[in-house]
């Protein structure tokens, strides 16, 4: 089992420039995630475990070569951690989606999904011009002239209110958890 070495004045610098790349790596590969800070902190937490493990068997390498394996050993731990973790999800994934599969095909998931449809054309029909246009803008990427003379700031208010009234079309019957739910299939 290896052992964790103790703090020396010696390498206390050492130690903390060893964590300054520990925090840039856990930084790096947590920049994507949809909880970074999270990811982050555990990162980090994974890093740092991997160089106070290793830090002892690379002592006496070169200070050049000491960095250069503690930094591969660190990213190691980090990659693998996530490799980890995605493999996880995905199995996670592929169990949820074959018992939502069954789901799918059955008469009262067609009976909900076209009573959400039939809520969604009445709620789109309710909306002003200017908000159809922005809506079609956003859901479909295509950007029509009369979208372009509208900023910026007024598109994403004026999309904010479309949802929010389309919102209080479906809401009524449904929860907002039953809603994601059943969008997310």
């Amino acid at each position: 089992m290896n052992t964790v070495p103790e703090m020396d004045d010696e390498y206390s610098n050492e130690y903390e420039q060893y964590l300054l790349i520990v925090k840039r790596y856990a930084q790096k590969f947590s920049s994507r995630s949809s909880h970074p800070e999270e990811l982050r902190e555990e990162l980090f937490s994974i890093g740092t475990l991997a160089f106070l493990e290793a830090f002892e068997r690379y002592k006496s390498f070169t200070e050049i070569h000491r960095i250069r394996a503690l930094s591969l050993r660190i990213r190691g731990e980090m990659i693998d951690y996530l490799a980890k973790s995605k493999r996880q999800r995905e199995r996670f994934i592929s169990t949820e989606s074959k018992e939502s599969a069954s789901r799918r095909t059955g008469p009262e998931y067609r009976h909900i999904l076209s009573d959400i449809r039939s809520k969604l054309e009445a709620g789109f029909q309710n909306l002003t011009y200017e908000e159809r246009l922005i809506l079609q803008n956003f859901l479909t990427g295509k950007e029509k002239y009369r979208v372009r003379e509208i900023s910026p700031s007024s598109r994403t208010k004026i999309k904010q209110r479309a949802f929010k009234k389309l919102r209080k079309h479906l809401s009524f019957k449904y929860e907002k958890t039953e809603l994601f739910s059943i969008l997310a299939e």
